[in-house]
């Protein structure tokens, strides 16, 4: 990737920095990534539920295809399905702890039969194919302090695309702040300056970014995004059950 003239004195902090990541495109090839439809899961499991009604699927990843087609993807197994289900009603933003009780994260093994359950109201479905995306990261993580803000304006340019972007992995491309220093603390102490929001917000990685998109009928408040983010020690337990979500509107 070629950058514009006013950041190749910054080339090496921004590539070392970067990272890889599976950008997710609708497709009419038919496969066991989508968004929305019905879930894979073993014949005898119970359908996800929320303390009010039961979750919705609105995304499926089979982590076999995703490899297949970005085989440069570190840090998740080489098989198996992840899903995500979500209580649209309720529409959590992710800012109370409590919100987690109406969304679910689950990564399903293959190495079980799976099958769909003879459930009728899911939501519409898409298949899903992937392509390498590179992702770049933070502003304050590559540029040094006091760079003039034409600078900072032509990487945010090339960071964060004003595309639809579904990303797997990767940085998050934020509407707001760091959409990591949004997730609740839970009980600890509340970060009193920046510094201390990026320390708490460093502790966590992207999983997946769901972006609003007119084609699936998906609109995340005001065409926002929402954050599947997950704290670095879960991801590499592969503890995927404890991704919290954030949604960023404008």
């Amino acid at each position: 990737m070629d950058l514009p003239d006013i950041l190749k004195p910054f080339a090496e902090s921004i590539f070392a920095a970067a990272m890889p990541a599976a950008r997710m495109l609708t497709t009419d090839t038919a496969s066991r990534s989508y968004f929305g439809g019905l879930p894979l899961m073993p014949a005898d499991a119970p359908r996800p539920q929320g303390p009010k009604r039961p979750l919705e699927l609105i995304l499926q990843i089979d982590l076999g295809e995703v490899h297949a087609a970005v085989p440069d993807l570190g840090g998740l197994p080489g098989q198996g399905l992840l899903q995500v289900f979500y209580d649209f009603t309720e529409f959590p933003w992710g800012s109370d702890p409590t919100h987690s009780q109406f969304w679910q994260v689950r990564y399903q093994p293959t190495d079980v039969p799976l099958v769909e359950p003879s459930i009728e109201e899911w939501l519409d479905s898409s298949y899903l194919a992937f392509e390498p995306f590179v992702s770049f990261a933070p502003v304050d993580e590559v540029l040094p302090n006091g760079v003039s803000e034409e600078v900072v304006e032509a990487y945010e340019e090339i960071a964060w695309s004003g595309d639809t972007t579904h990303l797997l992995l990767g940085y998050p491309m934020p509407i707001q702040e760091d959409p990591r220093e949004d997730i609740p603390r839970r009980g600890a102490t509340e970060p009193q300056n920046l510094a201390e929001f990026r320390t708490w917000g460093r502790q966590f990685r992207q999983l997946f970014q769901f972006d609003s998109d007119e084609d699936l009928g998906v609109m995340w408040g005001d065409v926002g995004r929402l954050y599947g983010l997950i704290r670095n020690s879960d991801f590499d337990e592969g503890a995927f059950e404890r991704t919290w979500l954030i949604l960023q509107s404008h």
